[in-house]
């Protein structure tokens, strides 16, 4: 039988964040709305379980004694919100969209629909202008930094960890520079909405998008 270790694709040693990116690859690799295979969903129930017991200090010290692995204790640090994530073991043959949907945002960055869609991170961008500078149409050129997934990574179906492009990560930092309309006489919080233009840090999901936020402020 698999440990939680093998079942995860991680050492015995790893950290959290380790532990955090594997259970994302294969969270979205085999969810069942995501893989058709017929064990996909067994073998994601799997997968959550082991990320369940090894993120938390606690239970990782007690499965790590009771199977005899050593060395990864040090300098553990417990989750503050522990206890919005604990499950009953006896909850594990219960699907629970809304907890995954849940999981996949806060540590990940990733938004689900329940409906095969999985989206990444929305960006934001402010411009502050004065009145005088909103009452005709302008064109604005922004730079700023997204987040994207490693193409080495994916192009040679490697190992992210052992990928020295990304070192790890499994994404990498694009700058990306646009051109944006800004239409006259719009009002202090007036928002412009690029689609895809956020992060895109999973392949397989839908790129967020990067939103341009109005502020006009009065001259005194």
């Amino acid at each position: 039988m698999k440990s939680y270790y093998e079942i995860l694709g991680i050492e015995v040693n790893a950290s959290e964040a380790e532990i955090k990116r594997a259970f994302r690859a294969l969270a979205l690799k085999y969810h069942p709305d995501q893989n058709s295979h017929p064990y996909a969903r067994e073998h994601f129930q799997e997968i959550r379980q082991a990320y369940e017991t090894l993120i938390n200090p606690q239970k990782r010290f007690l499965y790590d004694r009771k199977h005899g692995f050593n060395g990864h204790q040090k300098n553990n640090k417990k989750r503050s919100n522990e206890s919005r994530t604990s499950f009953h073991s006896g909850n594990f043959n219960k699907w629970n969209d809304a907890y995954i949907r849940e999981l996949l945002h806060e540590y990940f960055g990733i938004s689900w629909s329940g409906k095969n869609i999985f989206k990444c991170n929305d960006l934001r961008y402010d411009f502050h202008f004065s009145s005088d500078q909103v009452k005709e149409k302008r064109k604005e050129s922004i730079t700023y930094q997204r987040l994207i997934y490693c193409c080495e990574c994916v192009s040679k179906t490697i190992s992210q960890r052992n990928c020295s492009f990304c070192r790890g990560r499994g994404f990498v930092e694009e700058s990306v520079t646009l051109s944006v309309d800004i239409p006259p006489n719009c009002a202090s919080g007036y928002f412009i909405r690029i689609r895809g233009a956020g992060d895109h840090t999973v392949p397989w999901a839908k790129p967020g998008d990067l939103v341009v936020c109005i502020h006009v402020v009065e001259e005194r």
